[in-house]
C-alpha cells in the first residue's frame, strides 16, 4: 500500500491515493446542477441578463486570515461533528496569501483576508470507510443537510445582507474506485458534496465568490467544508446593462463561442454579479456573465479514451465596464472600448472551477 500524505496533496493540488497498485480515489464528479441552476442557465440563454440596470456592489474587507483561522480552530473540537476535529494542528504555511494548519489526518486553509477557507477531515480513514454505507445521498437530502450545517455552524462566517439569499446549486460526489489485479472493478461514493451560491436582490452571483460547499459521508456526517464569502454593500453607482443582442455581440467579439462545436459544449450560461473569489475579488462587483464549457481534445485512443477538459469564461455585461486589474476582459474593454476582434495573444481570459472540485485546488 502506498500512502500519500496531506503534505504531498498540497504539492499535487489534488487527492489521489493508490492502494494495491491499482485502486484510486478519483476527483469529485459533478452529479448535475440543481433545478435552480438549470433554470438560471435557460433564462440567460433566452433573455441574456434580464435586467436593464444594476447597482454595483463593493465587498467589505475580511477580518484577516489569522483571526478567521483562530475562530475556526476553536470550533473544530468535535462539536461540529465527530469528523470535524482540528486538535493537535500545527501551522504548516503562513505567507501573504495563505495560512495553513495540518494534523495527522486533516487540514485547514485560510486565504486572502479570511473570507475564503476550507477544512478537510479524515476522508481517507480506511476504518471509517469500511463501516460507512456505500449508498450516496440524494440531492434533496444533501440540500437540507447542507443548509442546516451552514445555519448552525457557519453563520458567524457567512454573513448575509437583508436582501441576500443562499441558493442550492447542485451536488458533486467523491468516488473511491478502480480495478484490482484480478480485474475486479469497484466504484463507491465516499463523500457527498452540497454546493450553494448566493443571490443579492434577486440577482445571482456568478464566479467562485459567494460559494459554499459542505462535504458529507454516506452516513450523513459532515467531513469538510469550503467557503468563499464576503459581505457586500451597495455603492452609489448604477450600471446600464447590455441588451441580449449587444451582449452576444460582445461575447463573439471576444472570440468566445456561443454554440456547441465538434469538441466543445456550452454546458452553462449564467448572468449576474461577477465575483471571481477572495484571491481575485475586485473593489467593485459588477454585472457579467459566465460561460462554462466542457469538451474533448483529440481523437479517442484504442481504448476509446480521450482527454476531457472544462473551462469558464467571464464577459462583462454593463454598457460601461468598470476596470478590473484581475479580470482581463473587463480591463481591456474599460480601457479601449468595445472589442473589434480580440487577439488571443493580448487577451488571457479568466479560468475558474466549481467549489468542492478538489480539496487543494487553489
Amino acid at each position: 500500500m502506498i500512502l500519500i500524505t496531506h503534505t504531498i496533496q498540497r504539492i499535487l493540488s489534488l487527492v489521489i491515493f493508490t492502494v494495491a497498485a491499482c485502486t484510486v480515489f478519483s476527483l469529485p464528479s459533478w452529479a448535475g446542477p440543481s433545478d435552480y441552476l438549470n433554470s438560471l442557465s435557460a433564462r440567460s440563454v433566452t433573455n441574456g441578463f434580464q435586467r436593464s440596470t444594476l447597482v454595483v456592489l463593493t465587498p467589505d474587507p475580511g477580518p484577516g486570515r489569522q483571526v478567521v483561522a483562530k475562530r475556526l480552530l476553536s470550533k473544530l473540537n468535535g462539536n461540529l461533528g465527530p469528523r470535524l476535529v482540528g486538535t493537535n494542528f500545527k501551522e504548516s504555511q503562513n505567507d501573504n496569501r495563505l495560512v495553513s494548519y495540518m494534523g495527522a489526518n486533516s487540514y485547514l486553509d485560510v486565504y486572502a483576508d479570511g473570507t475564503k477557507f476550507r477544512f478537510r477531515g479524515d476522508i481517507d480513514n480506511a476504518k471509517q470507510t469500511v463501516t460507512t454505507p456505500t449508498a450516496k445521498l440524494a440531492n434533496a437530502e444533501l440540500e437540507s443537510l447542507g443548509r442546516t450545517f451552514i445555519t448552525k455552524n457557519l453563520s458567524d462566517f457567512v454573513k448575509r445582507g437583508r436582501n441576500d439569499s443562499i441558493t442550492f446549486l447542485g451536488t458533486r460526489y467523491l468516488h473511491n474506485g478502480g480495478t484490482d489485479l484480478k480485474g475486479t472493478t469497484t466504484d463507491e461514493v465516499i463523500a457527498n458534496i452540497a454546493i450553494f451560491g448566493r443571490e443579492v436582490n434577486g440577482v445571482p452571483v456568478v464566479g467562485s465568490g459567494s460559494k459554499i460547499a459542505v462535504w458529507f459521508t454516506n452516513d450523513r456526517e459532515p467531513i469538510g467544508f469550503d467557503v468563499d464569502w464576503s459581505s457586500y454593500r451597495p455603492t452609489a453607482l448604477t450600471q446600464r446593462i447590455l441588451s441580449k443582442e449587444q451582449l452576444e455581440a460582445r461575447i463573439q467579439a471576444a472570440n468566445i463561442p456561443l454554440k456547441d462545436s465538434s469538441n466543445a459544449k456550452l454546458s452553462r450560461y449564467e448572468c449576474g454579479y461577477v465575483d471571481l473569489g477572495a484571491t481575485r475579488r475586485a473593489k467593485s462587483i459588477q454585472a457579467g456573465c459566465s460561460l462554462s464549457y466542457v469538451g474533448h481534445t483529440g481523437p479517442k485512443n484504442a481504448a476509446g479514451e480521450s482527454l476531457t477538459w472544462a473551462r469558464v469564461e467571464f464577459v462583462p455585461a454593463g454598457v460601461r465596464v468598470l476596470e478590473d486589474s484581475r479580470w482581463p476582459l473587463a480591463r481591456l474593454i474599460a480601457k479601449q472600448g468595445e472589442l473589434k476582434n480580440a487577439n488571443s495573444q493580448d487577451l488571457v481570459l479568466s479560468r475558474e472551477k466549481d467549489p468542492g472540485s478538489a480539496p487543494r485546488n487553489r
